[in-house]
């Protein structure tokens, strides 16, 4: 949709932003641990326009003087706005399992286990092996 579009570009362009050192180091782990469903790469390993909006939007909100977790949380939402199916899917399979997933932290949310092609291939023959969809 064009307003997906228009917020990629824009996050896009944040990823030239200046930091500060002290800046620089928390951004350089904050994007080798966060993930996207786009691909199995941390979005600092990912060449893909949403990993390049995902690292603006975090370097944008380091600049704002932002908490890991309140970035976490930030990308959490964005994750879920470009992969509402993903996440949807991922949800109906931890409520399958007796997992409430509200109670996960966004940081395990953005990380390996529940943001990657990976994990939502899994999730889905899982679903799909409980009759769910």
């Amino acid at each position: 949709n064009d307003t997906a579009t228009t917020e990629i570009y824009t996050l896009s362009l944040h990823d030239a932003l200046p930091i500060s050192v002290s800046q620089t180091t928390r951004y350089n782990s904050l994007i080798m641990i966060i993930y996207h469903p786009c691909c199995d790469a941390p979005v600092g390993a990912c060449g893909c326009k949403h990993a390049v909006a995902i690292r603006g939007l975090i370097k944008d909100r380091l600049k704002a003087g932002w908490s890991d977790e309140k970035i976490y949380k930030e990308v959490f939402l964005w994750l879920r706005f470009w992969w509402p199916q993903h996440y949807a899917q991922m949800g109906v399979y931890l409520v399958s399992q007796g997992t409430d997933p509200a109670k996960i932290n966004p940081a395990v949310w953005d990380g390996k286990e529940y943001s990657t092609i990976r994990s939502g291939r899994i999730v889905a023959a899982e679903l799909k092996k409980l009759n769910l969809k």
